[in-house]
């Protein structure tokens, strides 16, 4: 189970959507703050890094919209879209937490009615 948004080679293609390296940077540092927020498992260090790109992303912060800015991007798209991928992943992080329990569930019932049926047999 993965614990934080992994997309597909995300920087090789920031590379080669734009031929400016300072653009492609900037691009580059957002990204990265959309992957540091998504998580959702960890220590406290992985909290602390997570808690900190969500207040940067989400917090209006003029050093968030300068880096918007520079990367060629709108700031309101940048959180729209922020908020969409972090709650996608989050959805799946739930859904895998939920099917990993069923399955056990669903082992341990079926080694109970095992059990039972060996228990009938042997009595």
């Amino acid at each position: 189970m993965t614990f934080v948004l992994k997309p597909q080679a995300p920087f090789e293609r920031l590379k080669m959507a734009n031929d400016c390296p300072e653009v492609a940077l900037n691009r580059g540092i957002i990204l990265q703050a959309i992957i540091d927020a998504s998580n959702t498992g960890g220590g406290l260090g992985s909290k602390k890094i997570a808690r900190t790109a969500h207040n940067w992303l989400f917090g209006k912060s003029e050093g968030f919209k300068q880096t918007c800015i520079n990367a060629e991007l709108e700031p309101n798209f940048v959180v729209t879209i922020a908020k969409q991928m972090i709650d996608l992943h989050n959805a799946s992080e739930k859904s895998a937490v939920f099917s990993t329990k069923y399955e056990e569930r669903k082992k341990k019932d079926a080694e109970g009615r095992f059990s039972k049926a060996r228990n009938i047999a042997i009595g």
